[in-house]
């Protein structure tokens, strides 16, 4: 909900707006405006410019476009989902350090499932996100410092925007409506559901501060995916029905 506050100048005088006003003896006739209606004007076009600018503000929490930025600094800097379940934006691990990631709003710990920057957090002060018209994304620490990027540079990118979609996938999108870069396609930590894992995927557990821990998911060698172990150098070959034998699958696969 938001609040619109318009001031006026005669609250404490309420006679003041009906007062005849002071004007030189020499004015021209035509130059005398009424207080009262002076007030109205003045009033009117503060809540226009507030309308705008509370407007512009909910198309930021849509969508972020070509030239703008997300800023550390500004808790309202974020993106949303179009349900509400997901949020984009700069998330603080401790009172000096954050990352730009996605989580589930609606969650009490605010899980997170996606981390630009888990292994370089930024300060909570100075740094930003800023989108190109070129379709780039850039995170930036507080002295400017390049700390991630989605690695795109489109020349004929068009129409860019980001986009937080309500499957969890934040998308730089160009031209026509396509894609130019989008999370799912480097995961951290999580994969959500509609998300896939190809072979040059790899999750990399982390603990509640992002820092890495042993355990990796990835396809192995032999295209099998598999949970590693780094500390115990040990592997689990993966199977979504583990009910289901080797055989069982084989088999299903020639038929």
């Amino acid at each position: 909900m938001c609040l619109v506050r318009v001031f006026h100048r005669f609250k404490d005088n309420p006679n003041a707006a009906s007062a005849s006003p002071r004007v030189h003896p020499s004015a021209s006739p035509h130059l005398i405006v009424a207080p009262a209606y002076t007030m109205d004007a003045c009033s009117a076009c503060i809540l226009l410019l507030t309308l705008i600018h509370l407007l512009s503000s909910v198309s930021a929490c849509d969508f972020l476009s070509a030239a703008s930025s997300l800023s550390v600094e500004h808790s309202s800097d974020m993106l949303h989902s179009a349900d509400g379940t997901f949020t984009c934006g700069f998330y603080s691990i401790s009172p000096s350090a954050s990352t730009f990631a996605i989580w589930f709003s609606r969650s009490s710990e605010r899980t997170i499932v996606w981390s630009a920057n888990p292994l370089r957090p930024v300060y909570t002060w100075g740094s930003k996100v800023k989108l190109d018209v070129d379709g780039s994304m850039v995170l930036k620490d507080y002295n400017g410092q390049i700390v991630w990027s989605n690695n795109v540079s489109a020349s004929d990118a068009g129409h860019v925007q980001a986009q937080l979609l309500g499957n969890g996938n934040l998308i730089v999108k160009g031209k026509g409506g396509a894609i130019l870069w989008q999370s799912f396609d480097s995961p951290t930590d999580t994969l959500l559901p509609t998300q896939r894992i190809t072979a040059p995927t790899k999750l990399v557990s982390t603990n509640r501060l992002l820092v890495p821990g042993h355990y990796n998911f990835h396809f192995d060698d032999q295209y099998l995916l598999s949970l590693f172990d780094d500390e115990k150098d040990i592997s689990f070959i993966y199977w979504p029905n583990p009910s289901r034998t080797i055989w069982e699958k084989l088999k299903s696969a020639v038929q």
